[in-house]
């Protein structure tokens, strides 16, 4: 309970060489080790995943359940060699870690400033030992709950694309499309005054958006441990532990977004700034701009189970330890999001009136009755596209260990240890697609209007809390107009209900490892200093079996992957004092891809900016590990 923080990450952040990175939804998420981000992490030295990755989200642990978090820069051999940034190491609270009954209770009201609400991180603990005949007995019971509501605002303009010069005597400020240019350059198009394309056309730059996203949303993390522990006699001790973490996130984002290209309607006579010496837009006038709002709801959810049984055993000489490990995770969301889309009679954007900080401002047409400038106002926006989809993953594994450690008097070398792990895991992911239909071609929603839907609409405000020149407020499809909607604009889409939501397989991966190693430990003094350190090497197979849908075919195609590796490792610390000592490294580490890495399953999304060239994404069943070699030296003194 003395963590000093409210979630693992960020309480790791005072450790010299861990650096803590993407802020957001009102927290730090992500953990990268001497700027690495390929980190491990383990709980009481156990591999453990979220869904179908193959790692779990760090702050997704509650500070309040942890005893401890150790971070290793450089590996041994005994630990996975997975991860070529480190292992951070988590503990949780066992009984034997108490001298008899322990009972904490925590609480904390934590106030977000931009979400403008105060929210509870709940802690509470109870343990207790005793004696009995048959050996000292232990239980522990550790639960945390955590709330955060996070409000994310930004600003941002849209793609640099070139137009033609806004003196231009037939199209002026015409976008021009590819194949006049190619997307993709390695240093884009020159932004020199007077620069042309490769058939002689001048050009200038100006972006083709503005959008502005206003996030906000509510996060709980439930978690608990319990662990069991006997000890029938001094030199043995069993552990029983079920450890549960789990993700709750619903959010709403009210975009709001313009495009700024439009040539179709340019006055010759607005004016046009641009940069001095530069073919770069500084600001201009659009007629007609199209734009849209998009109300998008999205919830996740995660629940995570681990269960563990071992034992440790210590005789004379040697000390062995086995355990036997289950766990199961699944992981789903929904995003359901709704566009609605509108001209506007005219605007004006500048793309940076000074420290980055864009303006933009709508007019409004003088010959209609009603404002066209009040983006506030519902019965200027059209329904326009409906998007619903979700993912459902899911993974298992079953692991077992053994480990023994050997004291030995072979000259310098004190200690060997040496041990295997069997693994088998299963990971799958699952998803489902209604579509992005418009309105107008939907035949049940065609002529709709948000009226059709009570208490759709409603209206964003304080974006920005008026700290820059841009929009403030605008209408929007609020997350509690959508839930309430949801099924009624499912059926005026002509898509599924939503208890009939066909999910897709995406692929279904089996796969084994088989990791050996041998380690062997090392001291001498040596005047009024030391020697001392560990070599040996770690050895790993890796069978990995895949299935896979075939669009083509409609049927399943199977794959499989195999790879083996020895990973050697060699550490020397040489210390002329006990406080001053040179230390040096060399470890070799590997990093698995990702399942959904090798899964040729291909996903094409669209283009936004229309500038012709969507993206897509798919893997390869026949990707090898990375591996890196690691080479490490300090001068350490400890004063």
């Amino acid at each position: 309970g003395k963590f000093p923080d409210n979630n693992v990450v960020e309480a790791m952040q005072r450790i010299p060489g861990v650096q803590v990175t993407n802020r957001g939804g009102g927290e730090v998420s992500s953990v990268s080790i001497r700027g690495l981000a390929d980190v491990t992490t383990t709980v009481n030295g156990r591999n453990i995943f979220t869904a179908s990755g193959r790692a779990v989200a760090l702050a997704d642990i509650p500070a309040t359940l942890v005893n401890r978090v150790d971070v290793y820069k450089t590996r041994s051999p005994s630990q996975l060699g997975r991860g070529l940034a480190g292992q951070i190491d988590i503990h949780t609270n066992r009984p034997f870690d108490f001298d008899g009954f322990k009972l904490l209770a925590q609480a904390r009201a934590i106030y977000q400033e931009q979400a403008d609400e105060i929210d509870p991180n709940l802690s509470f603990l109870i343990s207790n030992v005793w004696d009995t005949g048959a050996g000292e007995f232990g239980v522990l019971f550790n639960a945390s709950f955590a709330q955060t509501n996070w409000l994310d605002q930004g600003v941002h303009a849209g793609a640099s694309v070139p137009f033609r010069l806004p003196t231009d005597p037939v199209a002026p400020l015409e976008r021009l499309f590819p194949p006049l240019w190619t997307p993709g350059l390695d240093r884009g198009l020159p932004f020199a005054e007077g620069s042309t394309l490769d058939d002689g056309t001048p050009y200038v730059h100006a972006r083709d958006a503005m959008f502005q996203p206003h996030v906000s949303g509510e996060r709980e993390r439930p978690a608990w441990n319990l662990s069991l522990q006997w000890a029938p006699t001094e030199n043995s001790e069993y552990t029983f532990e079920a450890f549960y973490n789990g993700y709750r996130n619903t959010q709403h984002n009210s975009l709001f977004f313009t495009f700024v290209d439009w040539w179709g309607a340019v006055d010759p006579n607005d004016p046009v700034e641009i940069y001095p010496g530069t073919n770069v837009v500084k600001s201009r006038y659009v007629n007609f701009p199209y734009e849209f709002i998009s109300g998008d709801v999205l919830d996740q959810e995660t629940d995570s189970y681990l269960y563990a049984l071992g034992g440790k055993w210590d005789f004379e000489e040697v000390s062995l330890r086995s355990e036997l490990v289950y766990q199961d995770s699944e992981f789903k969301d929904e995003f359901f999001a709704l566009r609605m889309d509108k001209v506007s009679p005219r605007l004006f954007v500048d793309f940076n009136t000074g420290s980055g900080v864009p303006f933009v401002e709508f007019f409004d047409n003088p010959d209609t009755p009603q404002d066209e400038s009040d983006l506030t106002d519902p019965n200027q926006w059209n329904l326009a596209q409906l998007y619903d989809n979700g993912q459902f993953d899911q993974g298992d594994a079953f692991t077992w260990t053994a480990d023994a450690d050997w004291t030995v008097d072979w000259g310098w070398v004190n200690t060997v240890s040496f041990g295997m792990r069997y693994d088998d895991r299963t990971a799958q992911e699952n998803g489902y697609t209604s579509g992005d239909l418009h309105c107008n071609a939907a035949p049940g929603c065609a002529g709709s209007n948000y009226e059709d839907f009570p208490g759709l609409m409603g209206v964003t405000t304080n974006h920005f809390d008026g700290q820059a020149p841009v929009l403030s407020s605008w209408a929007i499809p609020t997350q509690a107009g959508m839930q309430s909607n949801q099924e009624a604009l499912r059926a005026a889409y002509g898509y599924l209900p939503g208890n009939q939501k066909s999910y897709i397989n995406e692929f279904n991966i089996d796969e084994q490892q088989t990791a050996l190693y041998m380690q062997m430990d090392f001291s001498q003094e040596i005047g009024s200093g030391f020697i001392d350190g560990r070599f040996g090497f770690r050895f790993l197979n890796v069978s990995t079996d895949m299935a896979f849908p075939n669009p083509a075919t409609g049927g399943t195609e199977t794959a499989s992957n195999s790879n083996t590796t020895t990973l050697p490792s060699l550490m020397v610390r040489y210390g002329f004092t006990e406080d001053l000592m040179v230390r040096f490294g060399y470890t070799e580490t590997f990093a698995l891809p990702t399942f959904p890495q090798l899964s040729p399953y291909i996903n094409y999304v669209a283009d936004v900016t229309d500038i012709g060239y969507g993206t897509a994404t798919g893997g390869n069943p026949d990707l090898e590990p990375t591996e890196s070699e690691n080479y490490d030296i300090s001068l350490e003194w400890y004063f």
